[in-house]
């Protein structure tokens, strides 16, 4: 292979200052990259954003990429201790399927194992992600966090056979309370939407309980206990205690021990996997 890279950086990041970023790669197959970024530190609003390009022809005929990649995020101190900030990201690609290689490798010349059995197959993927979190202080001792994100991931794959679209939406909510730094009680609710030509439309559905305490009884020894309990659309109700115990007698040493119950419900890409067969019955 063969390539280059050129970056431009600006002054190493500081507390307060900003810093900009940007650079450029070149490659075998006309490959070719070009990022850039910006970072503001200074005030009350924090900001940085970045982003991305990347195109390829491939080695193999039909195996061309491109791939384009944004993210931002903003945060703004209110004053006493609140602190609202918002985040996105944006990812696009589309990929050229070439099916495989129609060569043995032994008859491999340079030519032919470029060939491909396919020369129309490609896969275009898009996916857009929100976020928005406020952090805020109820009193000296207590502290609350409340967020909550959106998604889209949406893949169109094209065929000899046909097209098919794919849509997952996703919704995520987060409240939590932090109490004298050292214990921590909260309330997670997430939902996923398939939509897809192939399987149809179904959905995953959780609300999470949870709660978390740091003892310290002795001197260099912590006991946590903690507890979740899950509330799952398509699964039987779910408890999961756990328990940890971390022994500290020196600087130089730390023992720990934990044991606990674990659970987690199967994604949308357990059951209805695009690229297999996917398993609706799948039992945790």
């Amino acid at each position: 292979a063969e390539g280059g890279v050129i970056r431009f950086v600006s002054r190493a990041p500081k507390e307060g200052v900003i810093r900009a970023e940007t650079g450029a790669a070149l490659s075998s197959h006309s490959g070719n990259s070009n990022t850039a970024s910006f970072m503001n530190g200074k005030g009350r609003l924090k900001t940085a954003v970045s982003g991305s390009r990347e195109a390829s022809d491939g080695f193999q005929q039909n195996s061309s990429s491109r791939k384009e990649f944004f993210s931002g995020k903003a945060a703004l101190a209110l004053g006493d201790g609140v602190e609202l900030s918002v985040s996105a990201i944006r990812s696009n690609s589309l990929n050229g399927v070439p099916g495989g290689t129609s060569a043995p490798i032994g008859d491999w010349n340079g030519k032919v194992e470029r060939k491909a059995n396919s020369l129309s197959d490609f896969q275009r993927t898009s996916l857009g992600l929100s976020r928005a979190a406020l952090k805020m202080p109820l009193t000296d001792d207590i502290r609350c966090s409340l967020s909550g994100e959106a998604g889209v991931n949406r893949l169109f794959f094209h065929s000899a056979w046909g097209d098919t679209l794919t849509r997952v939406l996703s919704n995520r909510a987060l409240l939590s309370f932090s109490f004298f730094a050292k214990a921590e009680a909260g309330l997670e609710y997430e939902k996923n939407l398939l939509k897809s030509e192939t399987y149809g439309t179904h959905y995953t559905q959780n609300t999470g309980l949870f709660t978390q305490w740091a003892l310290k009884p002795l001197k260099g020894l912590s006991v946590i206990p903690s507890f979740r309990f899950d509330k799952n659309v398509g699964y039987d109700n779910q408890a999961n205690p756990k328990l940890a115990v971390i022994y500290s007698p020196g600087f130089a040493w730390k023992f720990s021990a934990q044991t606990g119950r674990a659970w987690a419900a199967p994604t949308l890409a357990d059951l209805f996997n695009i690229r297999g067969p996917g398993n609706p019955d799948f039992d945790t």
